[in-house]
This record gives C-alpha cells, structure tokens and sequence, in this order.
C-alpha cells in the first residue's frame, strides 16, 4: 500500500477492451485506477500499490469499455419530440388511418402547447405505409379542423392541416425561405412542407416541463446506452440555455454547435455564443450548415436525378465563395465547422471550399462531413475527402432505416456504395459514426443498434444490404469511441481507455467481440461510470 491519495478510484471487472490504436484488451481482473476523474495506471490482478483510501468499484465478469460518444444528436429536439407529442412512428402505425387514429386520441396533448397538435413520425416514412404516400392536409383535416395539427416525418419533411399552413403564413410563397418547399397536387398546397420545418411558429413547452423532460430525456436516450459525450446540435437558444444548467454534475460532456442561421445567424454569432457559455460545463464547440438537403424530400445534391422527377439532382444552399467564407471564419475563431453534406455534389463542394480557404491549414482544422459514408456510388470521392483534410460521420442506423429505398430514389446508382464501412476502414479511413437522433428514430441513439447495423446490414425491408461491406464487432464500436473522438477532436481526452484520459466507462452485459453479430441487440449496458464516478447501474455494485 502507497500513501493516502485522494480522489482515487479502482475500477475492476471483466477484460477491459481498451479501444486504443493497437485494440488491445487487458485480462479479466485488471483495475483501473483513476485519480481525480482521470485514468492513472492498470494494476494487473497480483499486483499491488493502491493509493491508501481508493474506493472499490467490482464490476464482477462484466466486459469494461470506454463509454460512447455521440458526436451529432439532438437532444432538444429529441425531447420536443417526446413531451407532449403523438407517437405516429412506423412501426407501430403502419397505415394513414393508424396516424389519423393516433392523433384523433391525443388531441388533448394540443393543451401542453396553446393548441397546437404536434406528431412525431418517420423518417422515409413514405416508403413504410401501406398507402405508399404520406399524409396531406386533407386527411388531418379529417381529425381537426379547428385545431393545428403538424406532423413531423424524419428531419426534413413535415406535414400541416390546413390550419397550421394557415397560422403559419405558409399559403404565401413569400413566406418560404431559399431550401423550403410546399408541395402541391391538382387541389393545390397539400400540406406536404419539405425543409420549412422551423418556419412552423409550433409554440414551445413551459420552461419547467421542458427542464424535467431533458433529464428524463438524458436519462432514457443517452446514459442508459452508455453514452457520456454528447456533440449536440441545437436549433434553439433556450435549448442551449437549459443543457448549460443539465450538465452542472450531470452525466453528460456537451459540445454544442450553433446552427446557423437559426441558432446563430453567422460565424460572428457562433463566436459569441461560444463566449456565453466560457462559464458552463456545456461548450460551445463549432457551427453547423446545411450544404445540401435529405434524400427523404429529394433535396440532397446528387449526380444524378431522382427517378421520380428525372430533372431534380437535388439543391446546393451555398456556392464556392460563401462556403469558403464561413470555412475561413470557422478556422479563424477556433470553431470547428460540420457540413451536412449527403450527396456527392455536396461533398465535392465542401472538399474544394475547404482547401480554398484553408490551404495547407486544411490539414489541421477537423472540418467534418455529416452524412458522408451513407452513400457512395463512386468511392473515387474518398481521394477528394483525404486530399481536402476532411473527416466523416456517418450514421450506421440508417442503414436500417433508409438503405432499402436508396435504388427506388435513383436505380442502380442508389444500389452502389450504400455505407461501405469495410471498404473505407479497408483503405485507412477513421469513419465516425453518430446517431442524429432528433425523435423520428430512437433506435439510432443505441450503440449496439447502430453496431448491428453495421456488421448485419439488415434493411427495414428486412434484406442484407450489400453484406460485402460488412465489418467486425470491434470495428463497429471503433466507429462510436476511438474515431468518434477523433471526429469530433477530443481523441487526445476521450474515445478509449487510455492512461491519463478521462475515466467515462461502460460495462456491458456481454462480450461483444464473441457475441454472435445476431445477438448484438441484446446485449446491454449494466454500469455507467463518468470520470470515474457511477452514474448508471442495473446491477448491485460493491
């Protein structure tokens, strides 16, 4: 025994798999010994020198990794989502009529937001109903006419009764921004909205019941799948305001990113808020964009058109020069930039504003593609992201969600490349994966879903999506810890177990490396620890 050193913490379980460079894994018994919320050594089973006073955690046989990260989610729209508003997901509504019913029985939760009647449905959601189409204004109109009604289909598509278009202004074109769009049919608007949905004035939750669903929120969504990092991408300042106070003693890390132009209407704006919250837990990390839109409403930038308009490639929001503006400014204030880029033409923009604005700099300023890995018909573009200084995330669960659809959107084009996990770790590429939670699909927020996904590549439609890519276990979980870090630039701190990075572990259930890949969605997170500290545990701990 050492002398007395406060502060200090032995963790001890199963095989630490350390997620390190090298994948090393340390034998059952070995403690980890963390000094002031970060790892100081390993102390092998038979060996001694445990700071006098170091408090025990025994995790028993359980398997010991570094904890999750989720380097793109947004919590308070996944909360939005949650509180006070009609599940319309499919499954389990599997028709219009489910919908219909669905919101026919909550009509009573239009009183939480001074009767405005919110769905949450989603995302390709088109494709998943019997009916082969989405609901119009017409079929809401059928559950209210005196009450608006706004349903919410993924990220970029909403759908509005006519009274919500009405109080929303929306009849009128002028109304609409640059990227949004409402849909017509013979009749007229239909109440189909493509990227307008913060143009809908939906009022907000009180600022109590908003506060209590965010922990309730965090509780359910993020730390019970073992994920203590958050990169959020909020929309909202009041939003910002409240994951400041969530985070004091929380068992979160949150680097936010000002959405601009909603949460921030320019690089300027992004600085300063990051200034506003020097004196929180919660940091302002960098900025986000739209470069392009969603495949779900036809707007991501493709090479070439969809098939169900034969002249849409999709849209680009930004050209070279004001893209190399903002990347120029990101890099200048410190603020690392994440481009939502889903298409090609999109990325290919983002690689040359990239090196126009930066140079040789290119190389060190982590700029990031949202979105890129999910579809690459010409895996020649990954040339163009390495020689651009660029780094990916990708979304492993939509590969579930919305890889069947991909050849309905664009033939054989959309039936190449559909995320090539294997090919692109093959060739030395660190993908990043995250779960872009924002309340259509919950699944995405667990690490083993998102796992499963990659390694069994399964559709919603349930056949194997291009199984030549599949990828090991490990190599699965890499994507969330060690280059998820490295995404998001905190691999010097986060991302695996390593001495002198901070102590955020999870044990899990069972092993995952010796897990039949069919058996990865059952395997569980038992105990969350955050610097060193148990912040979850569904088993009793000594």
């Amino acid at each position: 025994m050492s002398e007395l050193t406060a502060n200090a913490v032995l963790l001890r379980g199963g095989p630490i798999i350390t997620m390190n460079r090298t994948r090393d894994v340390l034998p059952a018994g070995t403690g980890i010994l963390c000094i002031d919320g970060r790892i100081d050594r390993f102390i092998l089973p038979e060996s001694d020198g445990i700071p006098l006073g170091t408090r025990h955690i025994e995790m028993g046989s359980h398997p010991i990794l570094p904890a999750f990260l989720d380097v793109h989610a947004h919590f308070g729209m996944t909360n939005d989502s949650l509180a006070q508003t009609v599940d319309c997901h499919t499954p389990p509504r599997d028709s219009i009529e489910d919908i219909l019913d669905a919101l026919r029985d909550g009509l009573h939760l239009a009183e939480a937001r001074e009767g405005w009647l919110l769905g949450q449905g989603s995302l390709m959601q088109d494709k998943k109903l019997r009916d082969a189409r989405l609901p119009t204004r017409y079929d809401l109109d059928r559950v209210s006419t005196t009450i608006p009604i706004v349903v919410r289909c993924g990220g970029h598509v909403t759908v509005l009764n006519s009274l919500a278009l009405e109080r929303s202004g929306l009849l009128n074109h002028d109304s609409l921004d640059g990227s949004a769009e409402l849909v017509s049919d013979a009749e007229g608007p239909n109440g189909i909205l493509v990227e307008g949905f913060v143009l809908v004035p939906i009022p907000s939750l009180d600022a109590e019941e908003r506060r209590r669903g965010l922990r309730e929120t965090l509780d359910s969504v993020f730390t019970r799948n073992g994920v203590t990092y958050l990169g959020e991408i909020s929309n909202s300042l009041e939003s910002l305001d409240d994951l400041a106070i969530l985070t004091e003693g929380g068992p979160i890390t949150i680097d936010a990113y000002a959405w601009m132009p909603d949460t921030a209407r320019n690089v300027f704006e992004a600085a300063q808020l990051r200034d506003r919250f020097s004196r929180s837990n919660m940091k302002i990390r960098g900025a986000k964009i739209f470069v392009d839109g969603g495949f779900s409403a036809m707007t991501a930038a493709t090479k070439v058109p969809y098939l169900d308009t034969k002249i849409n490639y999709g849209e680009l929001y930004y050209d070279l020069d004001e893209l190399s503006t903002i990347i120029r400014g990101c890099y200048d204030e410190g603020l690392q930039l994440i481009a939502h880029a889903n298409g090609e033409r999109a990325q290919e923009l983002v690689c040359e504003a990239n090196k126009v604005a930066l140079g040789h700099d290119r190389f060190t300023a982590n700029t990031r593609l949202e979105h890129a890995g999910n579809l690459l018909p010409d895996i020649a573009i990954v040339d163009e992201w390495i020689d651009a200084g660029v780094s990916i995330v990708s979304q492993p669960g939509f590969l579930y969600t919305m890889g069947d659809y991909f050849p309905g959107l664009f033939g054989p084009y959309g039936s190449r490349g559909r995320f090539p996990y294997r090919t692109l770790l093959e060739r030395g590429f660190p993908v990043a994966a995250s779960s872009d939670v924002s309340g259509s699909e919950l699944r995405h927020a667990n690490p083993m879903f998102n796992a499963w996904c990659a390694v069994e590549r399964i559709g919603f439609n349930g056949s194997v999506i291009d199984a030549e890519e599949s990828i090991d276990q490990v190599a699965a979980l890499e994507m969330q810890t060690v280059y998820a870090a490295h995404a998001a630039g905190v691999e010097a701190v986060r991302g695996s177990l390593e001495v002198g990075k901070v102590a955020d572990i999870v044990a899990l259930s069972s092993d995952p490396r010796s897990a039949r890949s069919t058996d990865l969605l059952d395997i569980s997170v038992v105990v969350v620890v955050k610097e060193a500290e148990v912040v979850l545990e569904t088993r009793v701990l000594r």
